[in-house]
C-alpha cells in the first residue's frame, strides 16, 4: 500500500489526483486529504487527513525541499519527484460529471456562449499571500473584457476570496458551489482565469484547456523565498495553454 498526503490547498489535491491515478495502476493507494471528493471515484482508499499520525510512513506530495536543487522544474514535476515517481507523467483530471443537472443548468444559462470560469483574488492571511495578490483594478478589467465574448462564471469560497460587488460575472456560484460542482462545471468550460496562486491553473492544465493567469508584479519583483514557486516557469507545465499577465 502506497500512502500519499499533500498540503491543504484544493490545487494541491488536483495535483495529487494525477499522481494517485498513476500509482494506482500498479499498486494499492491510500490518500489522506481534506478534499475527499477529489478522490472518491478513483478506486483509492480515501482517509481524513486528521487520521494521519506518522508522516514517516507516507509520501508527502510537495515541491518544498526540492526547489533549490531543481530551479528549472515545475511545481508538478517537483511533486512527482517527492512521491518517488521517476518517469514522466501527465497532469490529468480524468473526471466524469456527477451532477449532470447542475452542468446542464449552467449550459442553458450560457445561451451557447463559451464558458469561462474564474476565481476572484484570494483574501490574504499573511504578508507573503498579500504579495501574491495582483492589482485589483487590472484583474477586474480583464474579467470585464472576458465578459464581452464569454459567459463568465465566478467560483470560490467566501471566506477565502476577496469578492465584492465590483467583481463582475454573468453567473456566480460563490458560496453555493461544492468541489464536485466545480469539477463538473470545469469539464464544459473552454477557458479559465485567476491569480497565479490558485487552484485554477492546476485544474485547467489537468484538463488540457487554455487558461489566463495574472501574476502579481510585487511578487515577481520580490526576493521573498516563499514566493519562488509563484513564477511562470514553476506554475506552467503546458506553456501552449497559458496566457500570462502581470498586474
Amino acid at each position: 500500500m502506497i500512502s500519499l498526503v499533500t498540503s491543504k490547498g484544493f490545487g494541491d489535491a488536483i495535483i495529487l489526483r494525477s499522481i494517485a491515478s498513476h500509482l494506482c495502476k500498479t499498486d494499492e493507494v491510500e490518500v489522506f486529504s481534506i478534499w475527499p471528493d477529489v478522490f472518491t471515484d478513483m478506486g483509492v482508499v480515501v482517509r481524513k487527513k486528521s487520521e494521519l499520525i506518522d508522516y514517516t510512513k507516507v509520501r508527502v506530495c510537495t515541491p518544498f525541499g526540492l526547489m533549490e536543487a531543481h530551479p528549472d522544474k515545475t511545481w508538478f514535476h517537483l511533486c512527482r519527484m517527492s512521491c518517488l515517481i521517476d518517469e514522466p507523467i501527465d497532469m490529468s483530471l480524468g473526471w466524469n460529471v456527477r451532477n449532470k443537472a447542475f452542468v446542464e443548468g449552467v449550459l442553458k444559462l450560457s445561451g451557447g456562449k463559451q464558458i469561462l470560469m474564474y476565481q476572484p483574488p484570494k483574501r490574504p492571511k499573511h504578508p507573503v499571500q498579500e504579495l501574491l495578490v495582483p492589482d485589483r483594478r487590472m484583474f477586474i478589467e480583464h474579467v470585464e473584457l472576458s465578459m464581452k465574448t464569454n459567459f463568465v462564471v465566478k467560483v470560490g469560497h467566501p471566506r477565502l476570496i476577496s469578492d465584492g460587488p465590483d467583481m463582475p460575472c454573468h453567473h456566480s456560484i460563490v458560496g453555493h458551489d461544492s468541489i464536485i460542482n466545480i469539477l463538473d462545471l470545469s469539464t464544459v468550460c473552454t477557458k479559465f482565469f485567476s491569480q497565479s496562486s490558485c487552484f485554477i491553473p492546476h485544474l485547467a492544465q489537468s484538463l488540457r484547456k487554455p487558461f489566463e493567469v495574472m501574476f502579481s508584479s510585487r511578487a515577481m519583483a520580490s526576493s521573498e523565498r516563499d514566493v519562488n514557486l509563484d513564477v511562470p516557469h514553476r506554475l506552467i507545465v503546458y506553456p501552449h495553454l497559458a496566457t500570462v499577465m502581470v498586474g
